[in-house]
């Protein structure tokens, strides 16, 4: 519940922290297979139980929190896939970078979390 004059139900901090304990342990066994398949079956049911289960929730904050943290599990999943430093470049290229933001990206060694952000 909200301190707020009308009373508004949100998501507790430790129920959104054991979600993403779930998705971490989802995301390392799902490592080298197929990420349509995976997503279908592994992780989809996790995120629609979990959402379900707090939908009468009127804090849309940390849902839209969340979305962004899962979304970017996922690209850092795809980028450690991507193993060569051309291939990323590559595959940035095609996905829509510029020449020099492709490879800048994919040489500068800081890492999936920090590099994967999403094009404007």
């Amino acid at each position: 519940m909200t301190v707020q004059r009308q009373p508004r139900l949100k998501v507790g901090a430790r129920s959104a922290t054991r979600f993403k304990d779930k998705v971490r342990q989802l995301i390392r066994v799902g490592r080298g297979r197929n990420l349509e398949r995976f997503i279908q079956e592994g992780l989809n049911p996790v995120v629609r139980g979990w959402a379900n289960y707090y939908r009468k929730a009127t804090t849309y904050g940390v849902f839209e929190d969340l979305d962004g943290w899962l979304r970017r599990k996922l690209r850092c999943l795809i980028w450690r896939r991507w193993k060569r430093v051309y291939t990323r470049a590559r595959r940035l290229i095609a996905l829509g970078y510029t020449e020099a933001k492709g490879w800048c990206c994919a040489c500068n060694g800081r890492g999936p979390w920090w590099t994967l952000v999403p094009r404007t």
